[in-house]
């Protein structure tokens, strides 16, 4: 039974997934498997799949799919793995998909309504569930990957009669996270979330109950580093499992030396 990371990344993110399969071999001994759509060359990965993609979620999909592994965790290429989390995977033992918590930097829960993507969500009592990280087991996975691709492809069509509260909401799109519980819904998956150590920074400027902060760059107004043991903090918060950092949050010399101190 094989144990993997798999990330998709196209070229603005990777330097971002090389880093993710860095602390992922430090923190988990884990190895990462990249998909991207153009040949590379980089000795961070086990695997790197070529798969031209239209589009990021098209990319995602494909990784799903794509992966080598038996027991998978699904990772946003903008995220490190910075403690162990291997004893997860025996979780898939028990059901064939494990969605974690989502967290904000001082452990606090994010509420379901903190973006506009999750209105969709809310308004179609679908699973809460994210997918910045994630575990799944492969053969049950095909037959998801084949309904997300199916829906993304088709849904300006379905949605006006299968989900008529999305429907009224233009400027709302169908993307990864929301075809995947749309997908899980349709196929009649019992899902939940569980409290793994999962951290969620994702930078939204369509923040429906911070728009005016959301607009402003509050990433920047935040102290962050790595200490000798490559311990990531966030004002002073240590930051552990899965960290979805966000691309452009970390400057080129912090991402440098957590690289350094992770391969030393």
């Amino acid at each position: 039974m094989t144990n993997g990371i798999i990330t998709y990344a196209d070229a603005d993110f990777i330097e971002s997934a090389k880093l993710l399969a860095v602390t992922a071999k430090k923190f988990s001994g884990l190895p990462t498997t990249l998909v991207t759509d153009k040949p590379i060359e980089a000795d961070e990965f086990e695997h790197v799949i070529i798969a031209p993609c239209a589009y990021a979620e098209e990319g995602m999909i494909t990784a799903l799919m794509a992966s080598p592994y038996d027991r998978t965790a699904f990772i946003y290429a903008d995220s490190l793995v910075l403690s162990d989390i291997t004893p997860y995977f025996a979780m898939l033992e028990h059901q064939d998909y494990v969605f974690a918590t989502a967290r904000d930097f001082k452990s606090a829960p994010l509420p379901s309504t903190l973006y506009t993507e999750r209105n969709l969500i809310t308004k179609n009592n679908l699973p809460d569930i994210w997918t910045n990280f994630f575990l799944y087991n492969k053969e049950p996975m095909q037959e998801v990957t084949q309904l997300m691709s199916t829906l993304m492809g088709l849904w300006e069509h379905i949605k006006p009669t299968a989900f008529p509260n999305y429907a009224n909401d233009s400027v709302l799109k169908l993307h990864f996270n929301t075809a995947m519980a749309v997908t899980l819904k349709t196929l009649g998956k019992q899902v939940k979330d569980y409290e793994l150590p999962f951290t969620n920074m994702s930078i939204q400027t369509a923040n429906v109950e911070l728009t005016a902060l959301a607009e402003k760059p509050w990433h920047q107004l935040l102290s962050y580093w790595a200490t000798d043991d490559a311990t990531v903090k966030v004002e002073n918060y240590i930051q552990q499992g899965v960290w979805h950092y966000s691309n452009g949050f970390m400057d080129d010399s912090k991402r440098s030396r957590l690289r350094q101190l992770c391969l030393t």
